[in-house]
């Protein structure tokens, strides 16, 4: 740890003039950045027009460049060796790095690199980012090391300053004592931390071998000075020379200002002109042609273009009749850049984490080198194409479908743990079959149906969950449209699921049920099958049709929710359709059995508490109420079932 007289001199005789010289030249390329650079120069005698039209000629074609290439960076996730979320992902989600990523990766790719910090805090450790104009880093090998010796943070016009070291912090002012011109840094307080290194991780752009970190926009600077010229002289042109000039030769001066108003106004309105003189003529100047000058603003836009691998229609706009392989090929360059930068920038977010990991006491996580960031997928693909790929992989080449959930567009950890529990339901249903299967040991005939009736209530939570996030994934409400089809297949597929699920618990309690009752077997259940078409058409008009619906008369944000609580709600009611035909159809068929009735669970509507009261008939094609023996009246959300009679 320095000494206080050390840490001063450091800083006023090595650190904070250095710094201020790197947030010169940061300076200059953060003005091209933020489109505040010098207007292309004019002439000595230029008029107000000139640097009027001049001051607007700048474009933010450097900006363009950095912001299609951050807009392509986004870490989603963080898995430790085993594949797992890793625990260091906590104090990114604390930090509220999700958002705090952005202006680190700008300003790392705008100026050549950028720092993160990571200090202790009450909560856990404080994760920060810092641009190249206010932070500078004092290494020992810039190259090799991990972490630099020292990092100084100067803001609030250097009058603020605060000092990294190995072991600890220091927060310093500049003062100015005795009628000084120059400030002298003075402590204002020091904290210890736990890093053991400077708590710095550099995040550059790209890095050579000599530690050097190259801006994205230095180099093209001169490229972006042609455009802003290009644009200036079609300006000026455009304003002074782009009007013909008619011109009248051998005509007699008025002789008073008086007749030459009158010849000036008769001049501006008659379409006529009579030039009495015989030496007269009128001539007119054709104005000047911009085709040129706009032909060299492309030129000069199609080599920023090359020069930094940004697609060229994202400049000039030009994606008319661009095929699908002829803009991948056009993206082919920029998604390359994409991938080079994920590297360098993803080893640095692991240090990272590693480091806030070790800053916590978590010592196991800050040893995990083998654990990686997960990066957004941001390719411009159509969910249909993606899901198409994914599903043949999966059916081809016997990839888990789990292993490619992260290459679906826009999803996220959050959807990966949703999935997860989703399937993991589904493995309790299978143990809920098995558990029914082995129970000789019941002699209740209430207990074994509400054993039953609880295990359809979680077939129908389980159903529903997965819908919910179905929907969630695979509908854009911007282009129902166009994710429609995609989401009704995976929907119907859930569902009809769910509805064999529904009626194997069903028939497993069925032959027990009658066992106990009648004290032999009886006839095997035949399942229900599931009814496609009737799945397909309640999910359609219970999600995008009702959403369709709703859309002029209410916010779009509810009325996707309430589209999307109303699909799951009916695919759930189809799903429990399996368990109920399958015990109302075998109830029909077993000749000791004389008819079903309706469980209901506590506090069941008045709709279906009255159904309970009545013994459906199991021979007769009408029962009472006019219903038949296999219909099951039921609503989105019921929680009944159905238990056979038996003589």
């Amino acid at each position: 740890m320095l000494s206080r007289s050390d840490v001063t001199s450091l800083i006023g005789d090595e650190l904070l003039p250095k710094a201020q010289a790197q947030a010169e030249q940061a300076e200059v390329i953060d003005k091209w950045h933020r489109v505040r650079n010098d207007a292309p120069k004019l002439p000595q005698r230029a008029t107000k027009e000139h640097k009027a039209l001049s001051a607007v000629s700048m474009t933010g074609w450097l900006r363009l460049v950095v912001t299609t290439l951050v807009q392509a960076l986004y870490v989603e996730g963080f898995n430790d060796s085993k594949g797992a979320t890793s625990p260091a992902w906590t104090h990114w989600q604390a930090n509220g790095m999700d958002a705090r990523q952005i202006p680190l990766h700008r300003a790392a790719i705008a100026h050549g690199q950028s720092f993160g910090t990571v200090t202790p805090g009450d909560l856990g450790p404080v994760i920060r980012g810092h641009s190249m104009r206010h932070f500078y880093a004092a290494w020992d090998d810039a190259a090799v090391d991990d972490h630099p010796v020292y990092a100084l943070r100067h803001w609030n016009g250097d009058r603020n300053l605060k000092l990294y070291e190995a072991d600890a912090i220091w927060d310093l002012r500049m003062e100015k004592r005795d009628g000084a011109s120059k400030g002298t840094p003075v402590i204002q307080s020091v904290t210890r931390h736990p890093a053991g290194v400077c708590p710095v991780v550099r995040f550059a752009n790209p890095i050579d071998l000599d530690g050097r970190c190259e801006s994205e926009i230095e180099p093209l600077i001169p490229n972006a000075a042609r455009i802003d010229l290009d644009t200036q002289h079609r300006l000026l042109v455009q304003h002074f020379q782009a009007w013909a000039v008619r011109v009248l030769t051998g005509i007699e001066q008025p002789e008073d200002s008086t007749e030459a108003e009158l010849e000036r106004r008769r001049l501006a309105i008659e379409d006529i002109l009579i030039l009495a003189s015989p030496d007269s003529t009128a001539t007119t100047l054709p104005p000047t042609p911009m085709n040129g000058i706009i032909e060299a603003k492309e030129s000069d836009i199609r080599d920023l273009a090359a020069t930094s691998q940004t697609p060229p229609h994202y400049m000039l706009g030009s994606i008319v009749n661009l095929s699908a392989e002829a803009l991948a090929a056009a993206e082919a360059g920029h998604q390359r850049k994409g991938v080079e930068r994920k590297h360098t920038l993803g080893e640095s977010h692991e240090q990272m984490l590693r480091l806030a990991a070790f800053v916590a006491g978590d010592n196991d996580t800050a040893q995990d080198f083998s654990a990686q960031v997960r990066w957004a997928d941001m390719e411009s693909r159509s969910l249909s194409q993606v899901a198409d790929a994914l599903g043949k992989l999966a059916q081809m080449l016997g990839i888990p479908p789990q292993v490619l959930w992260d290459r679906i567009p826009g999803w996220t950890s959050q959807d990966t743990d949703e999935a997860l529990k989703v399937l993991k339901d589904g493995d309790a249903i299978a143990g809920i079959l098995d558990t029914l299967s082995t129970q000789a040991d019941v002699v209740s005939f209430d207990l074994l149906t509400d054993r039953h009736r609880l295990a359809q209530i979680g077939v129908r939570a389980a159903t529903i969950d997965s819908l919910l996030a179905l929907w969630s994934a695979l509908i854009n409400p911007s282009d129902l449209d166009g994710t429609t089809q995609t989401w009704l297949d995976a929907a119907s597929a859930v569902v009809a699921r769910s509805h064999d699920d529904s009626a194997r618990l069903a028939a497993t309690y069925a032959a027990q049920l009658r066992i106990l009752k009648t004290g032999s077997a009886g006839p095997t259940a035949t399942l229900a099958v599931p009814d496609f078409p009737k799945i397909k058409q309640t999910l359609l008009i219970r999600g995008p049709i009702l959403l369709r619906s709703q859309m002029g008369t209410q916010p779009l944000a509810r009325a996707t929710q309430s589209a999307q609580a109303a699909q799951a709600a009916s695919g759930g009611r189809q799903a429990l359709a399996g368990g109920r035909r399958t015990l109302t159809e075998l109830a029909a068929a077993d000749p000791r059995a004389t008819g079903w009735r309706r469980i209901v669970s506590a506090g069941a509507c008045k709709f279906c508490t009255d159904l309970s009261q009545i013994t459906f008939n199991a021979t007769a094609q009408d029962g009472p109420g006019g219903s038949t023996s296999a219909d099951f009246a039921a609503h989105d959300n019921c929680g009944c079932t159905v238990e056979p009679t038996y003589q």
